[in-house]
Protein backbone atom coordinates (compact mmCIF):
# COMPACT_ATOMS: atom_id res chain seq x y z
CA UNK A 1 0.00 0.00 0.00
CA UNK A 2 0.88 3.46 -0.68
CA UNK A 3 1.52 6.13 1.89
CA UNK A 4 1.20 10.26 1.43
CA UNK A 5 3.90 11.95 2.65
CA UNK A 6 3.86 15.75 1.71
CA UNK A 7 7.73 17.53 0.47
CA UNK A 8 9.00 19.91 3.24
CA UNK A 9 10.46 22.27 0.60
CA UNK A 10 6.93 23.54 -1.74
CA UNK A 11 4.40 21.06 -0.01
CA UNK A 12 3.73 18.89 -2.85
CA UNK A 13 1.45 15.69 -1.60
CA UNK A 14 3.75 12.62 -2.96
CA UNK A 15 2.63 8.72 -2.99
CA UNK A 16 5.37 6.67 -1.67
CA UNK A 17 5.64 2.60 -1.62
CA UNK A 18 5.39 1.44 2.47
CA UNK A 19 9.43 -0.11 1.03
CA UNK A 20 10.26 3.94 0.71
CA UNK A 21 9.36 4.65 4.14
CA UNK A 22 12.52 5.70 6.07
CA UNK A 23 14.41 5.82 2.83
CA UNK A 24 15.78 9.35 0.73
CA UNK A 25 13.02 10.17 -1.50
CA UNK A 26 13.10 13.02 -3.75
CA UNK A 27 10.11 15.49 -4.63
CA UNK A 28 9.41 15.34 -8.64
CA UNK A 29 8.37 19.10 -8.48
CA UNK A 30 11.41 20.38 -6.86
CA UNK A 31 13.88 18.03 -6.58
CA UNK A 32 14.42 18.74 -2.83
CA UNK A 33 15.83 15.62 -0.99
CA UNK A 34 14.17 14.61 2.08
CA UNK A 35 13.85 11.36 4.50
CA UNK A 36 9.88 10.21 3.87
CA UNK A 37 8.23 9.29 7.48
CA UNK A 38 4.54 8.50 7.72
CA UNK A 39 3.98 11.04 10.47
CA UNK A 40 5.21 13.77 8.62
CA UNK A 41 1.73 14.04 7.07
CA UNK A 42 0.10 13.95 10.40
CA UNK A 43 2.82 16.33 11.94
CA UNK A 44 3.31 18.96 9.40
CA UNK A 45 -0.32 20.59 8.38
CA UNK A 46 -0.83 21.62 4.43
CA UNK A 47 -1.52 25.44 4.02
CA UNK A 48 -5.01 25.81 5.48
CA UNK A 49 -7.27 26.42 2.19
CA UNK A 50 -9.16 29.34 2.21
CA UNK A 51 -12.29 30.29 0.36
CA UNK A 52 -11.90 32.68 -2.75
CA UNK A 53 -14.26 35.56 -1.07
CA UNK A 54 -17.30 36.26 -2.62
CA UNK A 55 -17.82 39.47 -4.16
CA UNK A 56 -21.30 41.17 -5.19
CA UNK A 57 -21.78 42.02 -8.67
CA UNK A 58 -21.40 46.12 -9.06
CA UNK A 59 -24.20 48.03 -9.61
CA UNK A 60 -24.69 49.01 -12.85
CA UNK A 61 -23.35 52.52 -13.85
CA UNK A 62 -25.01 55.20 -15.55
CA UNK A 63 -24.18 56.36 -18.92
CA UNK A 64 -22.16 58.90 -19.21
CA UNK A 65 -22.42 62.46 -21.11
CA UNK A 66 -20.29 63.84 -24.25
CA UNK A 67 -18.21 61.54 -26.06
CA UNK A 68 -18.84 57.76 -24.85
CA UNK A 69 -22.77 57.92 -25.18
CA UNK A 70 -21.90 56.75 -29.02
CA UNK A 71 -20.13 53.40 -27.45
CA UNK A 72 -22.19 51.10 -25.70
CA UNK A 73 -21.97 50.52 -22.21
CA UNK A 74 -20.43 47.09 -20.88
CA UNK A 75 -20.63 45.33 -17.88
CA UNK A 76 -17.01 43.74 -18.52
CA UNK A 77 -14.59 46.54 -19.03
CA UNK A 78 -10.94 45.79 -18.94
CA UNK A 79 -8.41 47.70 -18.34
CA UNK A 80 -6.67 46.15 -20.79
CA UNK A 81 -8.95 47.16 -23.56
CA UNK A 82 -8.20 50.92 -21.87
CA UNK A 83 -6.44 53.61 -24.74
CA UNK A 84 -2.99 54.23 -23.74
CA UNK A 85 -2.38 58.00 -23.15
CA UNK A 86 1.00 59.47 -23.45
CA UNK A 87 2.25 56.65 -26.14
CA UNK A 88 4.27 58.64 -28.75
CA UNK A 89 6.71 57.85 -31.11
CA UNK A 90 9.57 56.50 -29.87
CA UNK A 91 12.93 59.37 -28.66
CA UNK A 92 15.71 57.29 -30.03
CA UNK A 93 13.62 57.13 -33.53
CA UNK A 94 13.62 60.01 -36.08
CA UNK A 95 9.71 60.63 -36.81
CA UNK A 96 8.41 59.36 -40.24
CA UNK A 97 7.02 61.71 -42.37
CA UNK A 98 4.41 59.89 -43.59
CA UNK A 99 1.75 62.63 -44.03
CA UNK A 100 4.12 64.90 -46.18
CA UNK A 101 4.57 62.28 -48.19
CA UNK A 102 1.43 61.56 -47.82
CA UNK A 103 0.04 64.74 -49.04
CA UNK A 104 2.72 65.31 -51.76
CA UNK A 105 1.22 62.32 -53.22
CA UNK A 106 -2.10 62.97 -53.57
CA UNK A 107 -1.08 66.51 -54.84
CA UNK A 108 0.73 65.02 -57.93
CA UNK A 109 -2.53 63.34 -59.39
CA UNK A 110 -4.46 66.41 -59.15
CA UNK A 111 -4.44 66.86 -63.19
CA UNK A 112 -1.66 69.56 -64.00
CA UNK A 113 1.45 68.26 -66.13
CA UNK A 114 4.12 70.28 -64.01
CA UNK A 115 2.86 70.25 -60.72
CA UNK A 116 1.91 66.58 -60.73
CA UNK A 117 5.52 65.46 -62.19
CA UNK A 118 7.62 67.80 -59.54
CA UNK A 119 5.42 67.04 -56.86
CA UNK A 120 5.03 63.23 -57.82
CA UNK A 121 9.10 63.08 -58.31
CA UNK A 122 9.20 64.50 -55.10
CA UNK A 123 6.88 61.92 -53.08
CA UNK A 124 8.32 59.26 -54.76
CA UNK A 125 12.04 59.97 -53.39
CA UNK A 126 11.28 61.23 -50.06
CA UNK A 127 8.77 58.07 -49.83
CA UNK A 128 11.44 55.83 -50.72
CA UNK A 129 14.09 57.48 -48.29
CA UNK A 130 12.22 57.38 -45.80
CA UNK A 131 11.10 53.24 -46.52
CA UNK A 132 14.77 52.41 -46.28
CA UNK A 133 15.31 54.40 -43.08
CA UNK A 134 12.54 52.97 -41.43
CA UNK A 135 13.59 49.37 -42.44
CA UNK A 136 16.72 49.96 -41.39
CA UNK A 137 15.34 50.93 -37.67
CA UNK A 138 16.45 54.58 -37.71
CA UNK A 139 12.98 56.11 -38.23
CA UNK A 140 9.54 55.77 -36.35
CA UNK A 141 8.09 52.50 -38.34
CA UNK A 142 4.26 53.69 -37.37
CA UNK A 143 4.13 55.49 -40.34
CA UNK A 144 4.84 52.82 -42.94
CA UNK A 145 1.58 52.70 -44.23
CA UNK A 146 0.82 56.18 -45.31
CA UNK A 147 4.59 56.77 -46.50
CA UNK A 148 4.10 53.77 -48.78
CA UNK A 149 0.97 55.11 -49.97
CA UNK A 150 2.14 58.46 -50.87
CA UNK A 151 5.02 56.96 -52.59
CA UNK A 152 2.67 54.82 -54.59
CA UNK A 153 0.55 57.98 -55.34
CA UNK A 154 3.77 59.60 -56.51
CA UNK A 155 4.51 57.27 -58.69
CA UNK A 156 1.60 57.24 -59.95
CA UNK A 157 1.49 60.84 -60.64
CA UNK A 158 4.83 61.19 -62.38
CA UNK A 159 3.97 58.26 -64.53
CA UNK A 160 0.62 59.63 -65.42
CA UNK A 161 1.34 63.40 -65.97
CA UNK A 162 5.00 62.33 -67.36
CA UNK A 163 3.53 60.20 -69.98
CA UNK A 164 0.99 62.97 -70.87
CA UNK A 165 3.90 65.33 -71.21
CA UNK A 166 5.47 63.18 -73.65
CA UNK A 167 2.52 62.17 -75.51
CA UNK A 168 1.62 66.46 -75.75
CA UNK A 169 5.58 66.99 -76.83
CA UNK A 170 5.10 64.32 -79.75
CA UNK A 171 1.64 65.88 -81.03
CA UNK A 172 3.30 69.09 -81.21
CA UNK A 173 6.42 67.72 -82.86
CA UNK A 174 4.65 65.97 -85.84
CA UNK A 175 2.25 69.16 -85.96
CA UNK A 176 4.93 70.97 -86.28
CA UNK A 177 6.72 68.39 -89.23
CA UNK A 178 3.18 68.25 -90.49
CA UNK A 179 2.50 71.70 -91.16
CA UNK A 180 5.89 74.10 -91.54
CA UNK A 181 5.45 77.56 -90.91
CA UNK A 182 8.09 79.13 -93.60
Amino acid sequence: MQEIISCPSCRRKLQVPESLIGQDVQCPTCGATFVGTAEELASAPGPAVQPRPTYPAPAPRPPRGGYDDRRPYRDDYDDREAPRYGRGPRRDFLPHRGSAVLTLGILSLIPCVISGVVLGIIAWVMGQSDLQEMRAGRMDPEGEGITSAGRICGIIGTCLYGGLFVAWLLLVMLSLAAFPRF
